[in-house]
């Protein structure tokens, strides 16, 4: 057993994990639960997810994050 997850069950071993799901995805990037606040265009966007980029891999944005990125090595 490998990480005790699926994919380490699988044969596979995690290489990266990040965090992107923080304020600016749950605000500003899903129009569908908020569209009031879908305003501004890509740059609107691009300095929110700035503001947030140091974050990505820390414990606070995993305790926060609303989505998870993951990336997986077969061994």
């Amino acid at each position: 057993m490998r990480g005790g997850t699926v994919f380490g069950d699988a044969g596979f071993s995690l290489v990266d994990v990040m965090y992107p799901g923080l304020l600016a995805y749950v605000l500003y990037d899903n129009p569908d639960a908020f569209p009031y606040l879908n305003i501004g265009g890509r740059r609107t966007d691009g300095a929110v997810y700035a503001s947030e980029r140091l974050l990505l891999r820390t414990p606070l944005a995993r305790a926060l994050s609303f989505a998870t990125l993951a990336l997986w090595q077969k061994t």
